[in-house]
């Protein structure tokens, strides 16, 4: 997947503080939302997508593949 795709995604490894109750990641009504989601590359999990890469910039695509490495291999 691209970049912009994973950024669209909830990461399920993402644990942010609720007041009152505790350690939570499945909040969906907060104004930090923003931050429940892949940070892509930013990651220290994320993987390039060597294959993907190649084929993107055959075609004159700017934009790096990669894949969540804690979640296995796509």
């Amino acid at each position: 997947m691209t970049e912009s795709e994973a950024k669209k995604r909830w990461c399920p490894f993402v644990r942010m503080h609720s007041p009152g109750s505790g350690a939570c990641n499945r909040e969906t009504q907060t104004p930090d939302m923003q931050y429940y989601k892949c940070i892509a590359s930013g990651c220290m999990a994320w993987r390039d997508d060597e294959v993907a890469n190649q084929i993107a910039r055959s075609v004159m695509e700017n934009e790096g593949h990669g894949f969540c490495g804690l979640a296995g291999k796509p």
